[in-house]
């Protein structure tokens, strides 16, 4: 007969073994083993195995550093002062891990602890101990991170902004500027989602400035078209560098214009009109959906003008914006129905019928007829908003149509005005 005793001793005798064995695996020269040892050892949850594994973080391979962090998170009794004094540790690969491990773990002392680590020599413990202050938070951590903003590392000052703009404490907001101003490009675009974050209107007048801003490389580009013949080797170079700033400048209207429609303030509205110019596609878009935020009858001729874009995102998203204002003169969207692209009627059908305006019901009963059946599928879901007898007779029409999408739609539509008449009986 075995006691309780007998049992326990065993038990502990065999942990003893098996964490024997997985120290010697950790010290394996294939990395593979080195990392499955090491996530064994976190499901053992003994104090034994914790300086184990804090050692682990000074692998040489990374996936064994992150098995090793996500371990350490197993142990319930790893202390705020082990890993504390892992953050004072000689490698940074082990301070990396100790700043991981402390943000996700939390406790009473991972504030201050992080805050240590914003100072800490290597930028990758910097960028974590930022990231770890934005997910709490905290707005003790504001004026650290504005700090942080004068970083020499451009990624420790971008986890910076993002940190900030999780924050949203409206006193960071004239630090965040300054670096939407003249920091570097992907620095540039995280400010402009963090000043969208935060909302306040203070930073409008500064994202219209750059919105504004006629950069260098674009400059270059749409001044000067020379043909490839004519180009020299330094000529041919300046030409892609002017591309590229280019495109990458795009990237930060885009980022600014939908900053401005986040914060909502109707200054930004004769701006962003004035980008719907632009020659590319993406920040027509992004400044069509923008605009879809305000409120205001001047948008409405900018975003109908949309529905003709050349390109089928923009006309999809500025017909999305119309459908979500109160637009009180049809007319300039009525005009659209006869227009000679079908995938324009279409679109304005689709607006005006979500609108539900009956004084159109005639004009969606002629285009039920239409040659393109997108522009008739459009008709059929928009008939069924009208629940009258003109539209019943059309839909009842049009479940004959050759097309199987726009007898579908009718069917649906007739569907729903039938069920809304019988509730109305009853």
């Amino acid at each position: 007969m075995v006691t309780n005793n007998g049992s326990k001793d065993f038990e502990k005798d065999q942990k003893m073994d098996d964490i024997k064995t997985l120290l010697e695996l950790m010290q394996h020269k294939e990395s593979s083993v080195r990392e499955s040892a090491v996530r064994k050892m976190g499901d053992i949850n003994d104090p034994l195995v914790i300086q184990p594994l804090l050692d682990a973080l000074k692998d040489e391979d990374g996936d064994v550093r992150v098995a090793a962090a996500e371990a350490l998170l197993k142990m319930t009794n790893l202390t705020s002062a082990m890993l504390e004094g892992a953050l004072k540790n000689e490698s940074h690969n082990v301070r990396r891990g100790a700043v991981m491990v402390i943000c996700e773990k939390g406790g009473p002392r991972a504030f201050e602890a992080l805050l240590l680590a914003l100072k800490d020599p290597d930028w990758k413990v910097r960028v974590l101990a930022a990231n770890g202050l934005g997910k709490m938070k905290e707005f003790r951590a504001v004026e650290p991170l504005i700090q942080l903003l004068e970083d020499d590392d451009p990624d420790v000052r971008n986890a910076a902004i993002n940190a900030l703009g999780e924050i949203a404490d409206k006193s960071a907001v004239p630090s965040i500027i300054e670096s939407l101003k003249r920091d570097i490009i992907v620095n540039k675009i995280s400010a402009a989602n963090a000043l969208a974050h935060i909302g306040d209107k203070t930073a409008v007048k500064p994202l219209i400035e750059v919105l504004n801003d006629r950069h260098p490389g674009l400059v270059k580009r749409e001044s000067r078209k020379p043909s490839a013949e004519r180009l020299n080797g330094d000529e041919v170079q300046e030409t892609m560098v002017a591309d590229v700033l280019g495109h990458e400048y795009i990237s930060v209207c885009r980022a600014v214009a939908a900053a401005l429609g986040k914060i909502g303030d109707p200054e930004a509205i004769e701006y962003l009109i004035q980008a719907l110019k632009s020659e590319d596609w993406s920040l027509r878009k992004v400044v069509a959906e923008s605009l879809g935020n305000f409120s205001d009858n001047k948008i409405v001729a900018p975003l109908i003008s949309c529905l003709k874009d050349k390109n089928w995102m923009v006309r999809r998203t500025a017909a999305d914006s119309l459908c979500k204002l109160d637009i009180t003169c049809l007319d300039p969207l009525k005009v659209l129905l006869k227009d000679d692209d079908s995938t324009t009627r279409a679109l304005a059908v689709e607006i005006l019928g979500i609108m539900g305006d009956e004084s159109i019901l005639d004009t969606f009963i002629e285009l039920a007829n239409d040659s393109d059946p997108k522009v008739r599928l459009k008709v059929a879901e928009a008939l069924g908003k009208f629940a009258n007898v003109k539209a019943k007779d059309c839909l009842e029409k049009m479940i004959n149509d050759d097309n199987i999408k726009v007898k579908e739609a009718a069917y649906t539509a007739l569907s729903k005005i039938r069920k809304e008449q019988c509730q109305q009986k009853f």
